[in-house]
């Protein structure tokens, strides 16, 4: 049996510096990957409610056609996940990002979390949040989503999430 392959010694590497990743960038991804490596079939999976629309307001009808953001607010009897839906210039294309928020106010103990942006039900985007538990996904093209928070005890899901730009007047 070959003797197992160390990628420190190897001659295409020889000469080169290694470099430590940022304690943050570290923390953050090891705290990732024990959350996705302790994930279990059976989790416990909590649905965020919308309590908050936007576009539940509707603009006078001279300021329809100027709205270009979008916010959402989906609430847990525990959390609170902000979501704003912003256009692009890309045409088509949305900046969809937010915030979450536990009401016990640790948003620190979030940093790390993964949140995935579901499309048909599979993984279409993932991102990690940061320490004041915010995330940010460019370019995703008009849809309706499903994004689900993993977080280590229980996952949460808010749906519907429809990433589009606001209806033409007379068609909302």
């Amino acid at each position: 049996m070959p003797a197992p392959h160390d990628p420190f010694e190897d001659p295409e590497f020889e000469g080169q510096e290694w470099i430590d990743p940022p304690p943050d960038v570290l923390k953050r991804v090891l705290k990732s990957f024990k959350r996705h490596q302790s994930r279990l079939q059976d989790r416990l999976v909590s649905t965020a409610s919308l309590t908050f629309d936007s576009w539940s307001r509707m603009a006078p009808s001279g300021v329809r056609g100027a709205l270009q953001e979008r916010q959402t607010l989906f609430s847990l009897d525990d959390m609170d996940i902000d979501v704003q839906i912003l256009k692009e210039e890309e045409e088509g294309m949305f900046t969809v990002h937010g915030q979450v928020l536990p009401r016990d106010g640790d948003v620190a103990a979030l940093e790390g979390t993964e949140v995935q942006l579901l499309a048909g039900g599979e993984v279409y985007r993932r991102v990690l949040l940061d320490e004041m538990g915010y995330f940010r996904l460019t370019l995703v093209p008009a849809g309706t989503y499903a994004m689900r928070i993993l977080l280590e005890t229980r996952d949460i899901v808010v749906e519907p999430l429809d990433v589009q730009a606001f209806p033409a007047e007379g068609t909302a």
